[in-house]
């Protein structure tokens, strides 16, 4: 069952039908971003996110440049081999959010300004990945949304655990395009089952290579295969929301 959003406050729905529920402060984990930040050129820390390049392009737009997309950051790569990601709480490729021990929801808002091609070819992997710097892939453990035209020219959602990958079945397939797509995935309590949205279309499930115990991080990251002009990937917010097994108090 998908997870439901309180639709005045924007958080999960706590109170398992018909009001009432715990407090949000003893029962959910909050991670949200909106990347407002108006930067010119990345650093080793922005606003809790860390950036990793090789040889890549960062870039912040202010409000006015995204009509509906309040902030938004951007990194790109030009020549075949250039990567770039951007994680949230980096610590050497190793997140400290685990899969488990509550029902967990994350919605990544993205855009790409020209799809991949022949001539000019790149991957993006978006998720909650354990990536060792520099990886041009998704790393050994995480879950997420592939773009890798050279396999398919749809969005792929994955999961991988210990190097072994289970891809989405059932759903819709949505063509990767070139414009704002919302990518959403709910993890089940105890992470057992996976079910993937794509601007809130159904886009399956997966129930193998669900990974519960390497430590996962936010990640955008995108890695250039061939070509010399520049790709970017645009993001323009980020939710983490976990609803806890067990109930902490503060």
């Amino acid at each position: 069952m998908p997870l439901k959003l309180n639709p005045d406050t924007g958080l999960l729905d706590l109170s398992g039908g018909g009001g009432g529920g715990t407090s949000l402060s003893d029962t959910e984990t909050i991670i949200y971003d909106e990347f407002i930040g108006h930067i010119t050129t990345a650093t080793s820390s922005l606003e809790g996110w860390l950036q990793f390049s090789t040889s890549g392009t960062f870039n912040s737009s202010n409000a006015s440049d995204n009509s509906g997309h309040p902030g938004v950051w951007s990194i790109g790569v030009t020549t075949a081999a250039n990567s770039f990601y951007m994680a949230r709480g980096e610590t050497n490729g190793i997140g400290g959010l685990i899969i488990g021990g509550g029902a967990i929801r994350c919605d990544f808002v993205v855009h790409l300004g020209a799809l991949s091609t022949v001539t000019e070819e790149y991957e993006v992997w978006i998720g909650l990945l354990a990536t060792s710097r520099g990886t041009p892939e998704m790393g050994n453990d995480g879950i997420g949304f592939e773009y890798q035209r050279l396999n398919s020219t749809d969005w792929s959602p994955f999961s991988i655990a210990s190097s072994s990958r289970s891809d989405a079945t059932g759903g819709t397939p949505t063509a990767v395009a070139a414009d704002w797509v919302t990518l959403r995935f709910d993890i089940n309590a105890d992470g057992t089952n996976i079910d993937f949205f794509i601007d809130g279309v159904d886009a399956g499930s997966i129930t193998t290579n669900i990974n519960t115990s390497v430590g996962v991080l936010p990640v955008f990251k995108i890695f250039k295969i061939a070509g010399t002009e520049l790709r970017f990937l645009d993001f323009d917010a980020f939710r983490y929301f976990q609803k806890l097994t067990n109930v902490r108090m503060f």
